[in-house]
């Protein structure tokens, strides 16, 4: 099996698998900024930020509407905004493949239509994959090409059985 161009049971390169978990795992006393550039560095073995990187993470953090709070401390934030801190951390780092659990959690409406229309509008770009966890049925079959569900730890045959997954990225 192929995963973002590397043969399993090999480790992708750095910085090709994004990952949104559903504990942010964010830099609390650092800004946004920081925690997105953290992610658009992620391919780099520097720690020096260059211009590149900070032009990725200013253009993730826009697409996720933080502009006006780019120097705000994460601690500060509301939880939807974190979690949009997180999902521009991930986009900065122009992932090939991105395993988003429960990224839309936290968010009113309005706010999540406009991160899963800019998380899509990446993938579509990118060519890269998206797997969701994602409870709310109705939420994963309006984003999802393909979708899974599990039932407590079966896949339910009624909506759609799948017996093997290849993910080439």
């Amino acid at each position: 099996m192929e995963v973002c161009g590397d043969l399993l049971p090999q480790k992708p390169k750095r910085g090709r698998l994004g990952y949104v978990p559903q504990r942010l795992g964010l830099v609390r006393h650092a800004s946004i900024m920081h925690n997105v550039m953290l992610g658009a560095n992620a391919g780099s073995s520097t720690i020096f930020h260059s211009s590149e990187v900070k032009k990725k993470a200013h253009l993730a953090i826009e697409r996720m509407g933080l502009t006006d709070k780019i120097l705000e401390p994460v601690r500060k934030l509301s939880g939807g905004q974190q979690r949009r801190v997180a999902t521009a951390r991930t986009l900065a780092q122009e992932p090939k493949l991105i395993l988003a659990d429960e990224f839309l959690s936290e968010l009113d409406e309005e706010t999540m239509e406009m991160v899963l229309k800019e998380v899509l509008e990446y993938v579509r770009k990118s060519g890269a994959a998206l797997i969701v966890v994602e409870h709310d049925i109705a939420r994963a079959r309006s984003m999802a090409d393909r979708l899974l569900v599990i039932d407590d730890g079966r896949i339910n045959p009624f909506i759609r059985e799948v017996t093997a997954m290849e993910i080439k990225v």
